[in-house]
């Protein structure tokens, strides 16, 4: 049986109009990469708070629940953040219909994204 939560994650858009205008410029990759490496100023939510709170949210026990295995589906920017967070480096664009893999017990979640895998501590605070 399939369960089927919606969590609606706030977005890593800080500037509107200066997300649009680093999207439409030829710069747009070293944007990313920039706001994902913490390097430069970028019109999207610093990417050392951005990446720890959406990460909270999904370790929120009403989206992992222990003993489940969750799948989590959302925006390449947000895919991003979360694996640069976890994994300590800028991570490179999701393919086509890649994200994270999220099983849970009652002591850590594992959390997976390609050949990616880190176990974190449930009672662990992620800095």
């Amino acid at each position: 049986m399939v369960d089927q939560r919606t969590l609606r994650l706030k977005s890593p858009i800080a500037d509107r109009r200066g997300y649009e205008a680093a999207q439409l410029s030829d710069n747009w990759q070293e944007t990313v990469r920039g706001w994902l490496s913490g390097s430069l100023e970028t019109p999207m939510v610093p990417i050392e708070k951005y990446g720890p709170e959406i990460l909270g949210n999904l370790f929120d026990p009403g989206v992992c629940a222990s003993g489940e295995t969750s799948l989590v589906v959302t925006h390449d920017l947000q895919i991003m953040a979360i694996a640069s967070h976890l994994f300590g480096s800028p991570v490179g664009w999701p393919t086509f219909l890649d994200g994270l893999v999220l099983k849970s017990d009652d002591k850590e979640v594992l959390v997976g994204m390609g050949e990616m895998v880190r176990s974190v501590p449930l009672d662990q605070t992620l800095k």
